[in-house]
């Protein structure tokens, strides 16, 4: 009996000793490796916040910041603004955009308007202020829109009032509220009253006057670049252009004058690609740069025959010749000169051509209206004595 009872013990505790390893070797089995994670894929390292917020991150351009109540990005915006606070991962430098695919595709939903139901913890807060701020930016952006079509459709009436106003009356405007919209054409025209300064005679004047071209120019420049007015910034470069060419700062003058060509090239304005290469010809003549001068004016000129422009081909044509006078070049220069006279002979013998058949369709146009109104005439005569023939009979019957 006793031999019996010493087994059953010993093969009690061997199968406790038994039983004891192999919970030890679970609890070693599902105890985490942090080597191995150090060096397993980014996804598993990641926690789910982590994944929500480089989803969040990912997608930030493409939320549509527009406040409306049938929308619902207000939910995606809160999921933005809540998960910075969660930025506590490390990610891998060459496995980020995998790692941001693959939050993308396994969150897709979390910045979606269905997205509420699956992580209602990360959007159960909505922060009134920020709500306040992101109406107030959309209110602004409509305005901003409704003022880019008001100055575009009055800019041109407003221009051609500002040009009929006095130097005192156009200072005034500026303080008129109502004309804040119209500043750049404003600055712009005062900058063209002081543009005469080559008829000065006194020197400090002349200075004066070029000073007050650039300062009132430079303010029409910002304006012109808030309504994107490409025409305004064209003209604002030109006149920055001239006067600079005036002090003899000729890399300033340069660089103006290049920005008003690459604008008139993007809106194919050719008349105004021709005058800037002219202008740029001259800038170039002017510090001895004789061989890319001459480029300019072959490009000028190739342009103002292409475009059949014959008034703008003498203007290419006379800078030939003081280009080639500069050269002492003078047989070219008399050249020149002669195929200028030439284009000029051409030009006058239009406008004759046009003028006389000006005339002559004006005075068709008269002849006509005289014809039918003597037909007219003649068409009511004739009634009248028709009428008179045949109500004379009725009044000798009556008599």
């Amino acid at each position: 009996m006793k031999k019996t009872t010493t087994l059953l013990f010993f093969l009690f505790v061997c199968l406790g000793l038994s039983a004891f390893s192999q919970t030890a070797d679970t609890v070693k089995a599902s105890a985490p490796d942090t080597s191995k994670q150090a060096t397993s894929k980014p996804t598993e390292l990641a926690s789910s916040d982590s994944v929500k917020l480089v989803s969040a991150m990912v997608r930030i351009d493409s939320v549509n910041f527009v406040i409306s109540g049938r929308k619902k990005n207000n939910f995606s915006l809160t999921a933005i603004s809540h998960f910075p606070g969660n930025l506590n991962y490390s990610v891998p430098f060459d496995h980020k955009d995998d790692f941001a695919l693959q939050a993308i595709t396994h969150y897709a939903d979390s910045l979606n308007m269905t997205g509420m139901a699956n992580h209602k913890d990360s959007l159960s807060y909505i922060d009134p202020k920020f709500v306040d701020s992101m109406r107030f930016l959309a209110k602004m952006a409509h305005l901003d829109s409704i003022k880019f079509r008001a100055y575009r459709a009055l800019k041109d009436t407003m221009v051609k009032q500002l040009a009929i106003m006095s130097l005192d009356t156009l200072k005034l405007q500026l303080k008129v509220p109502e004309q804040n919209l119209f500043k750049g054409p404003i600055y712009t025209e005062i900058a063209k009253r002081y543009l005469d300064y080559d008829t000065l005679s006194n020197k400090m004047t002349r200075v004066s006057y070029q000073s007050k071209v650039l300062s009132y120019t430079m303010l029409a420049l910002h304006q012109y670049s808030y309504f994107n007015d490409t025409t305004g910034l064209r003209i604002s470069f030109d006149n920055l252009a001239k006067v600079y060419m005036a002090q003899k700062k000729f890399s300033q003058a340069k660089w103006f004058i290049l920005q008003s060509n690459s604008l008139s090239r993007d809106k194919k304005d050719y008349v105004n690609v021709i005058k800037s290469l002219i202008t740029l010809s001259t800038i170039k003549s002017e510090v001895s740069d004789y061989t890319l001068a001459m480029r300019d004016l072959d490009e000028a000129l190739q342009i103002s025959v292409t475009t059949h422009n014959p008034k703008l081909q003498s203007e290419v044509l006379r800078y030939y010749g003081l280009l080639y006078s500069r050269l002492k070049n003078y047989q070219k220069e008399e050249a020149v000169l002669k195929k200028r006279d030439s284009v000029e002979e051409s030009i006058r013998k239009d406008e004759e051509a046009k003028m006389i058949a000006a005339l002559v369709t004006k005075d068709s146009v008269e002849k006509k209206k005289t014809d039918s109104v003597q037909s007219k005439k003649k068409v009511l005569s004739s009634n009248t004595r028709k009428l008179y023939k045949s109500s004379s009979p009725k009044k000798v019957d009556s008599l």
